[in-house]
Parts: C-alpha cells; structure tokens; sequence
C-alpha cells in the first residue's frame, strides 16, 4: 500500500476497528484500531492495537469476546499492507436485553 492509497482511505485513530490484509498469504489483523501517528511521507509506518482474547463458541458479531481481551501494540511498514478495510460498527441495545419480546 502506498500513503497516497492510505489517504484516500480517509481513516485517522477516530475511525471504527479496521482489518489489515497484509501481503503474502498471512491472515488479515483484526479487529485493529489505528492510533496516531499517522503514515507519513517521513515515517511511512502505520501504528495499530489489535485485540486478542477468547472468543464465543457461536456468535454473529465477527469479535465478540468472553472473558479478558488483551490489547496488543504494534506497527508495521505501509508498504507489507495489501489492503485496509473498516469493519461494520455493531451497537447492542442493551435496555431489551432481558428477553421480553414487543
């Protein structure tokens, strides 16, 4: 990925978990989090925490976790990135959550 291909991504450490395919047949990251600073012309690298912890045995959100979730620190050079794709936001509402059904 080059930073002009990032730019047009329009992502900045306010966006929403993103997946990170890198290049090669490696699994993509995710769900990662971009945190400032941003992929320069002067330090091309992009900054990222990714989540890790147990996942549910069955559940239709892509990273819903039991238990601990460790957040992970890490960077990579923009150019190891295939691409970069935001991942959908999913918000529960927790006020009917006690089964009743209207």
């Amino acid at each position: 990925m080059t930073l002009d291909e990032f730019r047009a991504l329009h992502l900045d450490s306010s966006s929403h978990y993103v997946a990170i395919q890198l290049k090669g047949d490696q699994p993509p990251v995710k769900p990662a989090k971009l945190y400032d600073p941003l992929p320069t012309e002067a330090c091309p690298i992009l900054f990222y925490s990714y989540l890790e912890g147990k996942r549910r045995f069955f559940s239709i959100i892509p990273y819903d976790f039991t238990g601990a979730v460790t957040h992970y620190s890490r960077h990579i050079p923009l150019e190891e990135i295939e691409s970069i794709t935001e991942l959908p936001l999913i918000v529960r509402n927790k006020l009917h959550s006690n089964g009743k059904r209207f």
